[in-house]
């Protein structure tokens, strides 16, 4: 079976309370064809971009986002992808909510024209994240979400804020972040075949309690 691969790998120093994915009414912003890290705010319909390079490159930044201190997201693809394998992977340092108040950040990591590994035989789509929660306090109400998706329209900005036919979606995977501790989360769904360039992508959304690390 050949596979499609989407991993992330985050570390929380502040504390997430419950929420759950929603998918975005606006498309997102960055240019056709590109790798692209783009956010959207307090479950805003507006997505911004933050960071963006060429297709099948690796990019990277640290910035400041409404009141979240994000240290070091970064992404790398292999697109156009090889016989066996499709690949994006993703990665952020560090998230901590600075403001007063509780906030949401939801984070979309995305790549295009992916014209390998073909179908058939059928594809297989993993897709993992895994990181550790540093914070002190109550974690009674932290909450984390994760999805990648696949997309046979090969649209730019698509997984997280749209949903274009046959689009195909892991998750959202839920991992249990309620104690300072490692974790991990796997979701995988059936394997499908594809026959054009496709997108692949994914999409991070956790709401985070102030102060606390």
């Amino acid at each position: 079976m050949r596979k499609v691969v989407e991993r992330g790998f985050i570390v929380l120093a502040l504390v997430l309370l419950a929420t759950t994915m929603a998918t975005q009414v606006q498309a997102g912003t960055c240019t056709f064809p590109s790798l692209c890290i783009e956010y959207s705010l307090d479950g805003g319909a507006t997505i911004n971009q933050l960071v963006t390079g060429s297709s099948g490159s690796t990019i990277a930044d640290s910035a400041t986002l409404g009141s979240f201190q994000v240290t070091v997201v970064s992404a790398t693809s292999n697109s156009p992808g090889t016989p066996s394998l499709a690949e994006l992977l993703s990665a952020t340092l560090q998230i901590q909510n600075t403001g007063s108040s509780t906030a949401t950040l939801e984070l979309f990591i995305g790549d295009v024209n992916f014209t390998a590994p073909t179908a058939p035989p059928g594809l297989l789509l993993n897709s993992h994240i895994g990181g550790s929660v540093v914070s002190t306090g109550d974690y009674a109400d932290n909450s984390l979400s994760f999805s990648s998706c696949v997309d046979p329209t090969n649209g730019q900005d698509t997984c997280g804020t749209s949903t274009p036919l046959g689009l195909i979606t892991a998750g959202p995977g839920t991992p249990s972040i309620n104690t300072a501790a490692s974790f991990p989360a796997v979701s995988t769904p059936p394997s499908f075949r594809l026959a054009r360039p496709t997108r692949s992508a994914k999409s991070l959304r956790s709401r985070l309690e102030p102060g606390l690390k």
